[in-house]
């Protein structure tokens, strides 16, 4: 799919890596190899991230409904998916922003907005087509505080900009390490008691009044290994979105997020899943909470 799209990954690129300790680990005694669990989590991480972008991309293009527009990714960011390093991203890692970021804009467009490359990050109609800005922030330092300041700065871009939006921030650093091979409402509370020093510290933000909503998300993964039966690797992709009823009424976000965007962003998500999972894999609800 690459190729179509104009992008000619070069060999031992971190997709072809990932692809190849799937294979690797889907062989009789592949998950008893010593680290190949991490490996298997990094590979899926990484596969799964490009698959949305890529079913993004493609979307756009049979479904954007006009040449004049520019595609929703340029080569460059479509290679960033193939650049640097298989391992989870560390701090300082621009590859890893980039595709973050690629990656937000997809599941956007997968789920029947109108979505445009603009600064922020992304431009979406919102009601009644208000163009309303995205800021996509990725949570380095697992804390509170530090994820306060990626929304705070996503919210001086929006008024830079001129805009009101939404500032989506990837908490994968706060929730990593949640059973995920649960029932759904276990999973919720669980989510919940993690973010819940970040929940109780939201309504410092309501003195910005660019903020629509900010969403939570990110992929959790993690290995179940019963006594009398095979390990079994589970993931998700929660997203919880929140909005701020004392500046935008709830009725608003209501129909826009919870019954409109939500529902449709689930779709995207599952099928994705769909594409990606080998027969190993478990998947808990990828729950909009």
């Amino acid at each position: 799919m690459l190729a179509l799209f104009g992008v000619n990954p070069m060999p031992g690129n971190r997709l072809e890596l990932a692809w190849k300790t799937l294979q690797e680990c889907s062989m009789p005694g592949g998950l008893a190899e010593p680290d190949a669990r991490r490996r298997i989590s990094e590979a899926i991480h990484a596969v799964f991230q490009a698959v949305t972008i890529i079913e993004g991309h493609r979307h756009d293009l049979y479904h954007g409904g006009g040449r004049d527009r520019p595609p929703l990714f340029t080569g460059w960011q479509l290679l960033q998916l193939v650049d640097g390093a298989l391992p989870m991203a560390s701090r300082g890692d621009r590859p890893a922003d980039h595709r973050f970021e690629c990656f937000i804009g997809a599941l956007l467009r997968m789920s029947a907005l109108s979505v445009t490359r603009a600064e922020p990050d992304w431009r979406i109609l919102y009601r009644n087509d208000e163009a309303i800005g995205v800021a996509v922030k990725r949570l380095n330092s697992p804390t509170v505080e530090a994820a306060l300041r990626l929304i705070k700065k996503g919210a001086g871009q929006l008024r830079r900009q001129g805009l009101r939006g939404l500032v989506v921030l990837n908490i994968e650093g706060l929730v990593q390490g949640i059973p995920t091979n649960t029932d759904v409402d276990t999973f919720r509370d669980a989510f919940n008691g993690r973010l819940e020093g970040l929940h109780d510290s939201l309504d410092r933000l309501v003195r910005y009044p660019e903020l629509v909503a900010v969403m939570f998300t990110g992929i959790i993964s993690g290995w179940v290994t019963p006594e009398d039966r095979p390990a079994t690797f589970h993931f998700s992709h929660p997203v919880q979105v929140i909005g701020f009823s004392d500046l935008e009424p709830s009725e608003h976000f209501d129909e826009f997020f919870r019954h409109g965007l939500m529902p449709r962003m689930n779709n995207a998500m599952t099928r994705v899943t769909d594409l990606v999972g080998p027969r190993w894999l478990s998947r808990t609800a990828n729950l909009c909470l």
